[in-house]
Parts: structure tokens; sequence; C-alpha cells
């Protein structure tokens, strides 16, 4: 009888611990088109030197423990197609980090800053390839900010452009071993500028968590299969992040 309490008792704790969960996330309040709208907003530039600046929003993940992601057309490369946010200090935030799904050298049609002037690769002093967690490569990204300025590393240059009202970053120190991975005709592009990167559709995406890490699988539509997984968020930045693509 005492073996049958103690399991009894086990398993009322599982029990009570799973409807804990639940009601934790049931708690969350809804990421509203409202703060999706102004945050992303916010991290376009508007004087592009176009009369338009397009972004459209194409779907939007049901939260994920404390986080929630956001699929996105973008107005321009060197912009993220998934946005996230972290549910923290009672609201919606948005992740500084974002993400850039796909590759491909063809032309989207998605516009190229590096066009209308705005958009800048360039080296760091006598650095000519860049790890995302290089210290003057974080420290240059960190400044940001306040700089109004977004900075994107590449494995062997940085992109540099002019940001809206909030900065954000892009992590793409690893875009050319994937993209010579897919192609090795990109191996024959220029190693310091982004002129090869553009940008694919997300035909469709999905947002989990396994293994204790947080998932996110999109298939674009010139048939790459991208995979992302990180453990969480600390501060600006997606923490144990890897990323493959096939």
């Amino acid at each position: 009888m005492q073996h049958r309490k103690e399991i009894n008792n086990s398993v009322m704790k599982k029990v009570s611990l799973l409807f804990a969960l639940l009601a934790f996330g049931l708690a969350l309040p809804p990421l509203s088109q409202e703060i999706i709208s102004k945050e992303i907003g916010n991290m376009v530039n508007l004087n592009t030197g176009r009369n338009t600046t397009h972004l459209e929003i194409t779907a939007i993940s049901d939260p994920v423990n404390n986080l929630a992601a956001v699929a996105l057309i973008p107005p321009y490369r060197e912009f993220p197609n998934i946005v996230l946010f972290e549910y923290k200090d009672d609201q919606w935030q948005r992740v500084f980090e974002g993400l850039s799904v796909g590759i491909q050298d063809a032309q989207s049609g998605i516009l190229d800053l590096h066009v209308t002037g705005l958009g800048v690769d360039l080296l760091l002093g006598e650095k000519d390839s860049y790890a995302f967690s290089d210290i003057e490569v974080q420290a240059l990204v960190e400044d940001s900010e306040k700089l109004n300025l977004v900075i994107i590393p590449y494995q062997n240059f940085l992109h540099m452009h002019p940001s809206g009202k909030s900065s954000y970053t892009i992590d793409k120190t690893n875009f050319f071993a994937l993209a010579s991975q897919l192609n090795d005709r990109y191996l024959n592009y220029p190693h310091t500028e982004c002129i090869m990167y553009d940008l694919p559709l997300i035909k469709s995406w999905k947002f989990d968590f396994v293994d204790n890490k947080y998932r996110i699988r999109v298939d674009t539509d010139n048939e790459q299969r991208w995979e992302i997984t990180f453990s969480g968020v600390e501060g600006k930045f997606l923490a144990d992040k890897n990323i493959s693509v096939k």
C-alpha cells in the first residue's frame, strides 16, 4: 500500500506540474498584430530612395514557451524574413537578432540597398574573417543601435546600412559555407560583398521545441530546407544557435 501511495503521489506531482505549465502557457497574452506592426515597422528604413517600401507579414506562430515567431516578405535584402518575439517583463518584446532563411543568386525583385547607395560592405581593420561570437563583432553590433546603423556580419565582410527607428542584426557568418554547400558555383563569386545573397520566399515553416531546443524548420520556394536551432535568448542574441541547410 505504501508503495502504491508513493506512485500515486509521484503521478499527481507530474500532473500538477503539467497543469501549471499549461496554465502558464495559456496565461500569455496573444502577440497582437498591433505589436508586430509597430515593432517590425520600426525596423524599416523608409528613406530608401524608392517611392514605396513593401513589407508583408505572412504568418505568425503560436507561442512556444515564451517565444513566438513571425514570418514575412522583407522590404529589402539584409532584412530578416523571420522575426522573434520574447515574452518577458509582462510584455512581448522583439528579439534584436533576426533570422534570414534562404539563399539564391537569381534576382528575386526584393530591393538591394546597395543599388540605392545605402548599403555598404566593408572590412573591420585588417580582419577578413568573422565569427558572430568575435569580441569586436559583438561590440560593433551592440553599438549599432546607438549609431542608427544595421550591421550584419558575413564570413568575410560586414554589411552596413542606416537603420529605421530601431536596429537589428542577422548572423550571416556561415552563409558562404552554406551557399557553397548548396552549389559550388557560389565559390566563383566575390567573397567580400553580398552580391550573390538574394532571398527566396518562405513556402512553409514550423516553429517548435524539441530536445530542449527551439527549432525553426523552413522550406523555401527555391527548394531549400533550412533548420535553425537555439537554446533560448541571451540579451540581444540567440544562444547556442545552429543553422543547417540542404
